[in-house]
């Protein structure tokens, strides 16, 4: 039976078949997030979506090397701490255009509790001169443009012993024009005159052949303004820079630092050197590149070749428009499937959405495919938040961000900071012209929610899971409500009561120096619900088989209301001794609530056996439920 965001039936229920195969669910914990283990629903009771609390700003982006366009966070617990990752960015309008202040730069901070956070100085990168900063490591531009007879120095990083090397003109694999004697690490181009691809080939110890990305080398006529005059980036490492002979250094394998995610691996065979990795994109953006650390502070590439690049993926999905990595694309240990998964953007037709491959060792990539929503309207997906529920792990669980873009409409121009959203639109801002940075002007962005049993078919709910919010400065904007990969857990503000689960999300962005992270809470488990009215609601599972003695449940009533269990057999009978009238109504507001019936001290004798159950609701909320051995 199909359902929907919002799921009616009619007054009666309906059992679909008395021949299914039974699911066994064991002792497992079971959400109410899609139509997977239900039957049938009547009355009054539907699925809802539920929504997270706004709580106070985690964390202010307003380092010169963050700034008010940070984004891209990820966002685990890890033992007695928790870690967080992000990407500092920030934007100016400058002769109305829209100009990054610096390079990206990839950022850490920590928390002892999820809900303060400290920025601890690393000593890595430098910045403005100095390494008293959170940065873990920085965008390095490949690609330059220079004016007439300038030089460009260009490095390669690549570890290993024994290397050599080879530069040559033009594209990667194209070795019918060597450059002589450049045979080291570094290439000094020369006076450049006209514009030139440079790549440069590694040969180990072992013999084996490695082909560098391209550096393009533009050269440009007197009459154009360099677009990277303004930005302190990586030519001012060299002390000759722009003012002198040449630009440099620039560096070949690099990462985009923009557009990466960190994790730490729970695969029970990782080295100990491998226990945090991170999925980047390559500085030519053409591909996903792979890293590992041991302590998740410093880092080495896994392999120095991409995991997988736009031509290969092209190979696969010809009619796909783009495989354009331009978000945050990640990847994770599926500990019930026992393989890593990867999520990154692609582009079909003319909507961004989302691919999936799997891996044995987190290199090589096998079987890409496109995710799948039954149902769902066909949205823009900018990014994927995808991750196994840590609860129920069988069950992952996406945050999306969604990219709606009405134009310029009368609701549109009535949105905050009109003046600066015109502005963030280029230089035609009287004309709000169609096609010009509408992008940072117009497109507002937020939040949805989505889950999934086999990694490639989503439920994804079309209502939004974070909205914009209650209109006020910084809000309503392209690249708000960007929601951190992904929820942890954190004690409530209210004593003695449960912990709950964090999320963290951005907001203020494009407007002064700096935006921030606010967090949000819900409760265990609470991402969708089973809810009826005080007239009441039923719902039915498919046949299930357990495992277990005594019955659990997260839910929440008001005082007149509460949630009564029957225990059917698999053709919809009452079993004597579970039936409806037995089961005491459980009112109240847990997480983790016995379900008692009056005559069966325990559910032993079901324990293994198909049956099916009867959920009955009155002005409640039932958000999971589990079977465990007797307390």
């Amino acid at each position: 039976m199909k359902l929907f965001s919002i799921i009616f039936l009619s007054a009666y229920l309906v059992i679909s078949s008395f021949a299914q195969d039974p699911i066994n669910i064991g002792s497992r914990l079971e959400l109410f997030v899609d139509d997977y283990l239900i039957d049938g629903l009547s009355d009054g009771a539907r699925l809802i979506l539920q929504h997270p609390t706004p709580q106070d700003v985690a964390i202010v982006h307003d380092e010169l090397w963050e700034g008010n366009s940070s984004n891209y966070h990820s966002v685990f617990k890890d033992g007695d701490r928790y870690r967080l990752y992000y990407y500092g960015n920030d934007y100016s309008i400058t002769k109305g255009e829209l100009t990054m202040s610096h390079p990206l730069n990839y950022c850490y901070a920590e928390s002892n509790d999820g809900i303060h956070w400290r920025k601890p100085e690393l000593g890595l990168i430098e910045f403005n001169g100095s390494k008293k900063n959170n940065i873990m490591w920085a965008n390095y531009q490949t690609d330059w443009e220079v004016p007439p007879g300038r030089a460009v120095i260009i490095t390669i990083n690549y570890d290993g012993d024994d290397l050599k090397y080879q530069w040559y003109i033009g594209k990667p694999g194209d070795t019918s024009k060597p450059i002589a004697a450049a045979t080291s690490n570094t290439l000094n181009t020369g006076p450049l005159n006209q514009s030139t691809n440079f790549w440069v080939q590694i040969t180990t110890n072992a013999g084996v052949h490695i082909n560098s990305d391209t550096s393009i080398i533009t050269v440009a006529t007197p009459s154009v303004t360099l677009a990277h005059e303004d930005l302190d980036s990586t030519a001012k490492k060299d002390p000759q820079g722009l003012n002198g002979n040449s630009i440099g250094p620039i560096f070949l394998n690099a990462v985009d630092a923009g557009h990466s995610a960190v994790f730490k691996d729970t695969n029970p065979e990782v080295p100990p050197d491998a226990l945090y990795k991170a999925v980047s994109v390559s500085g030519d953006f053409e591909g996903l590149r792979v890293f590992k650390s041991a302590d998740g502070i410093h880092w080495t590439a896994m392999t120095h070749k991409k995991i997988i690049s736009e031509s290969e993926m092209k190979i696969y999905e010809p009619s796909v428009k783009s495989i354009y990595f331009d978000s945050q694309n990640l990847a994770f240990w599926d500990a019930i499937n026992g393989v890593y998964r990867l999520y990154f953007r692609y582009w079909p037709d003319d909507r961004r959405d989302i691919m999936m491959m799997t891996s044995s060792d987190f290199i090589n990539w096998v079987n890409p495919v496109r995710l799948k929503y039954p149902g769902a309207r066909p949205d823009h997906l900018y990014t994927s938040q995808i991750k196994p529920y840590y609860r129920a792990p069988h069950i992952l669980i996406g945050f999306p961000t969604r990219f709606i873009n009405h134009g310029w409409t009368d609701s549109t121009r009535a949105l905050p900071e009109l003046l600066e959203r015109r502005q963030r639109a280029g230089p035609h801002v009287d004309t709000e012209n169609e096609g010009v940075e509408l992008h940072f002007s117009s497109a507002i962005t937020e939040a949805v929610f989505m889950s999934s049993r086999d990694g490639q078919t989503f439920k994804r709910w079309d209502e939004a899971f974070l909205r914009p919010g209650i209109e006020r400065k910084g809000s309503w904007a392209y690249g708000n409500q960007y929601i951190a990969w992904q929820v942890v857990e954190t004690e409530s503000e209210f004593e003695d009561a449960p912990n709950e689960l964090s999320l963290y999300a951005t907001e203020g962005n494009w407007t002064g120096t700096s935006n921030q992270l606010r967090r949000y809470t819900i409760r265990m488990d609470g991402f969708v619900s089973l809810h009826a009215p005080l007239s009441g609601g039923e719902l039915v599972t498919k046949p299930l088989v357990f495992d277990g003695s005594e019955m659990v449940i997260n839910f929440s009533s008001s005082a007149a209301g509460g949630v009564q269990v029957e225990i059917q057999d698999v053709s919809g009978q009452p079993i004597e001794g579970f039936t409806l009238a037995d089961c005491p109504p459980v009112f109240g507001d847990s997480i983790e609530r016995k379900v008692n019936w009056n005559n069966a001290p325990n559910l032993n004798k079901l324990s293994g056996q198909p049956v099916r159950l009867r959920f009955v609701c009155k002005d409640a909320d039932l958000y999971s439920f589990r079977f465990r051995p007797g307390s």
